[in-house]
């Protein structure tokens, strides 16, 4: 008991929660040993400055470098002069500074949802992914940078309180900044937003909302666009908003109000004149072009709509294409199935043959189950059934494939395992279980090694015949994997006799039943068919059959016939 008491004392925790409900007495509630090796930290209830300092000192002098979460916290002003729900950097008036730099790197920070006020307050700071979900909605401007901010960040996430992002709001980053992930709420994005922020990856494809992306609002930054489509939420577009290439293609929708030239006296190139990039336009009336164009850009203009493209100066300087769209598409295959990590190539043809822009983008459902790269290439990741999309992305024509990853069978089982069978027309239902429970093909053939003692249907349906002993075997599709159930049929019954008394006589081409009015007759033939089923109406029954061995019911009466 007493080593077990040290090793527990010696065992100090690596993730904590802390309710707080006092401010400034958040380090009583973290013991001094926790303080040392306690790597992932959450904090709610209500802090202030002493504890924001407290927590800064575990991030740079002790192991606190891996998710510091503030989300649910409320912060408390210390002192008359301050504010609440405010982190400052530089405060006036003589307050302390709530939150020092980070200076050690730490991997995730999720700021609280009351916060109100940043302040730039992360000046010098060093951290992996920031996460900030503000109920005021927006980030203030010069909340994170503003100039210089000395600010390391790498990864951002804005949550969905998030809707607007104000100019300069993360200008001048330290240039590690790789990738932005916002909500699909978001609706504004200021004026050089995140120029020169150095961010690689935003997921710009997900913003159907979006109302504006500002002038030079990703100037000078990393990201590199194969396609951008621009939202039908957005009116006028500023064409040097995100970095051109080589080879980028631009989608307007059709009611865009203007495409506007965002050119200020900086050094490079500006609009659209030095690139050789294409634009797809949707109206058929040329909206306002403010940004040069040359005959590097590419346009494509509906059908029938290029002379009034060509009669607009502003568009004419350009390589004027009328559109030949795709108008459907189709995958080579519509249900794949795939070994674990086996990768088939998928290939998608078009109509008309001819059309000018076959540019397909692919998605699969659940990347979990498979995943697909940019040319159509599946490999299966794991077991399961999943969904696969090709999609042209001027047009949004599409096509899709079910892809099943392949989990095999291992076994199967019967329940029961015996049957005895005491009268001829019994039956039962075995019930076999294949093994694993997720196995794709489930499918069993049932066979009986003496149909004459016992049939057994396609779904392992028994149907007693005749005395004797007989095996059934489930053996499955997938693998041949195997199992048993013997079945015995013992029966002395005189059910024949009983039968033959109330009126069931053999004929020339079947036979004659008689029985009580309303009683129900059941004819069975020996692969366990029923071959005649109706209601006795007090008189005889004619019934026809061909020659063989049959099971026939009367009400709860049952005997064996052989014609």
């Amino acid at each position: 008991m007493l080593l077990g008491s040290c090793l527990t004392m010696l065992a100090q925790a690596t993730s904590l929660v802390v309710d707080n409900q006092t401010p400034g007495w958040l380090s009583s509630k973290i013991n001094y040993g926790d303080q040392a090796t306690v790597r992932n930290l959450k904090v709610t209830g209500y802090i202030n400055a002493t504890d924001l300092k407290f927590i800064t000192t575990l991030i740079n002098n002790r192991n606190l470098n891996g998710k510091v979460d503030l989300y649910d916290a409320n912060i408390v002003a210390e002192t008359s002069k301050g504010k609440d729900n405010c982190l400052d950097a530089a405060p006036p008036d003589g307050r302390e500074q709530t939150l020092p730099a980070i200076t050690k790197k730490l991997n995730y920070l999720a700021l609280p949802e009351t916060v109100t006020d940043l302040n730039r307050c992360l000046q010098g700071s060093t951290i992996d992914t920031l996460y900030f979900n503000s109920k005021i909605g927006y980030v203030k401007q010069g909340m994170f940078a503003y100039g210089s901010s000395k600010l390391k960040l790498s990864n951002l996430i804005l949550g969905e309180n998030i809707d607007s992002i104000p100019d300069d709001a993360f200008s001048s980053l330290d240039w590690g900044l790789k990738s932005v992930k916002c909500s699909e709420k978001i609706r504004y994005i200021g004026d050089y937003a995140f120029r020169a922020s150095g961010i690689r990856k935003i997921n710009i494809s997900e913003l159907k909302n979006l109302e504006k992306i500002g002038y030079f609002a990703f100037n000078l930054t990393n990201i590199s666009l194969d396609t951008l489509v621009i939202p039908t939420t957005m009116e006028v577009y500023y064409a040097r908003s995100f970095p051109l290439k080589e080879g980028m293609h631009l989608f307007f929708h059709k009611e865009i109000e203007k495409i506007a030239d965002d050119y200020l006296p900086l050094k490079g190139p500006y609009g659209f004149s030095t690139d050789k990039i294409v634009l797809h336009m949707k109206s058929e009336t040329p909206p306002p072009l403010g940004p040069k164009i040359s005959t590097n850009t590419i346009v494509y203009v509906p059908k029938g709509t290029k002379q009034s493209y060509l009669n607009n100066s502003s568009w004419a300087r350009g390589t004027i294409i009328e559109e030949n769209p795709v108008e459907r598409l189709m995958i080579n295959e519509h249900i794949l199935k795939l070994e674990k990590e086996q990768t088939k190539q998928l290939l998608v043809s078009f109509y008309p043959a001819n059309a000018d822009d076959t540019k397909v983008l692919w998605n699969v459902k659940d990347e979990s189950i498979a995943l697909v790269d940019n040319n159509g290439a599946v490999t299966a990741i794991s077991p399961g059934t999943t969904w696969l999309y090709a999609t042209n992305t001027p047009t949004g024509v599409k096509d899709s494939c079910m892809v099943t990853v392949i989990q095999h069978v291992s076994g199967i089982s019967i329940e029961p395992k015996e049957v005895l069978f005491s009268k001829i027309g019994e039956t039962m239902q075995l019930k076999a279980e294949i093994l694993p429970a997720n196995a794709t093909d489930k499918s069993v053939k049932w066979t009986s090694s003496n149909s004459s003692v016992c049939a057994v249907t396609e779904s392992g349906y028994l149907i007693a015949l005749n005395d004797g002993t007989a095996i059934i075997v489930a053996m499955t599709a997938d693998g041949s994997y195997p199992a048993t159930c013997v079945v015995k049929v013992d029966t002395t019954t005189g059910v024949e006799s009983v039968l033959l008394d109330k009126g069931v006589m053999k004929t020339d081409n079947g036979i004659t039943v008689r029985g009580k009015t309303g009683e129900l007759i059941s004819i069975i033939n020996s692969q366990g068919v029923v071959v005649y089923r109706g209601v006795c109406s007090g008189g005889e029954e004619q019934v026809t059959l061909p020659k063989g061995l049959y099971i026939v019911t009367i009400g709860d009466k049952t005997m064996k016939i052989v014609l």
